[in-house]
């Protein structure tokens, strides 16, 4: 994607990450109906790392342990790294969402 159109998508996952979600991923009814239900603070800020990955062309990963079941965990790390210097603005690193299953 083009600078402008990573942009773009930035603007539209800082706007409403959830529908951005939905808009891009395939998701069955008991998917979307656990995404709606995910805590506010931690979709602030997995809007705010994914945003700014994206935007910046860092990879974000998506990690699934384990088989389907009824308890879910959702975990996110990440490794980025923001530079700034008289030389310009540098970053790197990777966003990871694991999804466990137990």
């Amino acid at each position: 994607m083009s600078q402008q159109d990573l942009e773009t998508q930035a603007g539209l996952i800082r706007s409403n990450f959830p529908s951005w979600i939905n808009t891009n991923f395939t998701l069955d009814q008991a998917q979307q109906t656990y995404l709606n239900g995910i805590n506010s603070e931690f979709i602030v800020l997995a809007t705010a790392l994914t945003a700014y990955a994206v935007e910046n062309k860092l990879t974000v990963a998506l990690v699934v342990n384990g088989t389907p079941t009824t308890f879910k965990l959702i975990h996110m790390s990440n490794t980025i790294v923001a530079d700034n210097s008289p030389n310009g603005f540098t970053t790197s690193g990777t966003l990871t969402f694991t999804i466990t299953y137990s």
